[in-house]
Order: structure tokens, then sequence, then C-alpha cells
């Protein structure tokens, strides 16, 4: 398939550390690689069959027809496997490192664990590396949550006698962005293995009540300091006083929490009008109005 005559969309990739490749828009916003495409695995499917027992047979001609040859073969295999241990790297271990080895062994562990656990994993193997290969285009070799370098290192237990399985955090895993809802190309993330596991069971549901909180105690952390009240102080004490008087004990949690709200932006209030200041005064009344507007919807 020339490039001239393709029916895809095309684009160049090029990154630094992961290499230059071409690309085609298999379906909107999916690329892929030439070998992806349907019509070259059909075309590899095929030349595989009707030439596998040719190949098999010249393989078998051409190793075993000159002795000399096989000699060197076997003796530059030996070497290899020399100057890797002195490298201190096992010759196993040299595909299952690799970047195609180890997305290919994620890919293997997760659809095992979800065939156990009954878990939904609707991503075939190309599906899997495509979208490997998406995210990289979008965030290079960073993690998404963390921005920390991913890494690709397997075989730190291999020929240990200890029990204990030692991670790599900064290692690639696979991670559901909404926890539960399955392996399914929408809802997959690849993230370091101590992002994976920080984030946990957190549905995105959570992840924002969470910046919710965070922002409500900000704004409310920003009023104290601009009225001059804590809670506990004078102000503070003296609306208490005004208001819960003998009633105290009779009302739920949920009053005594809603009822303790109103005192504190009723202090504020107070506080802002003894200082005469109509910023202060201003803001408190408009703190104090925006929460009877929220408990009453």
């Amino acid at each position: 398939m020339n490039k001239k005559d393709s029916k895809y969309s095309l684009k160049k990739y090029n990154k630094k550390k992961i290499g230059n490749c071409l690309l085609y828009e298999l379906t909107p916003d999916n690329w892929v690689k030439r070998g992806s495409l349907p019509e070259v695995k059909e075309y590899k499917a095929r030349w595989h069959n009707k030439n596998e027992i040719k190949d098999k047979e010249r393989w078998q001609h051409y190793y075993w027809s000159d002795p000399e040859r096989r000699k060197k073969m076997l003796a530059r295999k030996r070497d290899l496997k020399r100057a890797m241990r002195r490298k201190g790297i096992k010759p196993e271990m040299k595909y299952i490192n690799s970047e195609r080895g180890y997305m290919k062994g994620l890919w293997n562990s997760a659809k095992t664990r979800c065939r156990k656990t009954g878990t939904l994993f609707d991503l075939t193997w190309e599906e899997f590396w495509s979208l490997w290969h998406e995210q990289k285009l979008n965030y290079g070799m960073m993690c998404p949550y963390t921005k920390v370098e991913m890494t690709f290192i397997r075989g730190l237990n291999n020929g240990t006698k200890t029990k204990s399985f030692k991670r790599v955090p900064t290692n690639v895993s696979i991670d559901q962005i909404w926890p539960g809802k399955g392996y399914t190309p929408h809802n997959v993330l690849f993230c370091t293995v101590k992002a994976n596991f920080a984030k946990k069971s957190i549905t995105p549901d959570m992840c924002q009540a969470v910046v919710d909180i965070y922002n409500e105690r900000c704004r409310l952390t920003m009023a104290r300091k601009l009225s001059g009240v804590e809670r506990g102080d004078e102000y503070h004490k003296e609306q208490i006083g005004k208001i819960i008087l003998n009633r105290d004990g009779h009302f739920t949690e949920e009053e005594k929490k809603s009822m303790l709200e109103v005192f504190y932006k009723l202090s504020v209030l107070q506080a802002a009008e003894a200082s005469g200041d109509r910023t202060r005064i201003n803001f408190a009344k408009k703190d104090l109005k925006d929460y009877y507007r929220d408990e009453t919807q």
C-alpha cells in the first residue's frame, strides 16, 4: 500500500525518546502504525500461512548445510549471553524489559486478572497497543497524574530466594479512570505504579468532592483572615450565648452543625459592623446571604 494511494489520513510522529514513525487514522482520533491496519494484518496472515513450511525448510537447510556456519552462529549466541551477564542483564529478561515486551506482559496479566475477578476487559492487543501510543503522543513518557517519567523494569526478584515482590514505583501500570467500570478504550489510562496505588478506588466524583471541600475551606480561611474572627472568639461566643441559651441538647447533630455555621457567619458580620469597614460588611452580608440561599435550595 503506497502512501499516495492510502485511504487513511496520515501524520508524522517524531519524539526524541520514542522515535520517528508514520501514523494512520484508522478511526476518528485513533492513530495506529502501518502494521496495525486491517489490510496489512490480513496480508501478513496470508503470507505466513502460505510460506510457513517453506520458511522452516529454508531455515533448516541454511542452519544444517554448513557446519562452520552453525558453529559460528552458536558461538555468537554464547558470546551475546556472556556479554549480557557481565552487564548484569539476564538474556531471558531482555524482551520483557523492552517497551513492547513489558506492555505485552501488562496486557496479558490484566486480561488474566479480569477473567478471574469477573471484571470487564474489552481490549484486544492491537487496541491496547494503540491506546499506549496515543497516550505517548499527548504525554510522552510522563505519568498523567504525577508528571514523573515512567519506566519498563521487570525481573528484579528473578532468581532470588526472597518471597517478597519488589515493585518499581515508576513502572508503567494500567489504571481504570472510573474504578469498577472495567478496562475499556474510554476508561483506561497508563500511569506509574505509585500513582495507581495512591488513587486506588477513588472515583472522579470523589476527586471533585475533595476539590470542592478544599476550595470551601480556603474560602472560609480567607473570610476568617479578612474578618479577624475565629471560632471561639468573643464575637462567636456572644452569638452562641444569644441564640442557643437553654435549648442546648434539643437539636439533632445536623441542626447543631448548621446552627453553629450560622453563628459563626453572624459573628463575622458583627465584627465587621464594629470595625465600620464597608468592604468587610458587604463581604460578610454576601457570605451569610449565600449560605441561606444554599440551605433553602
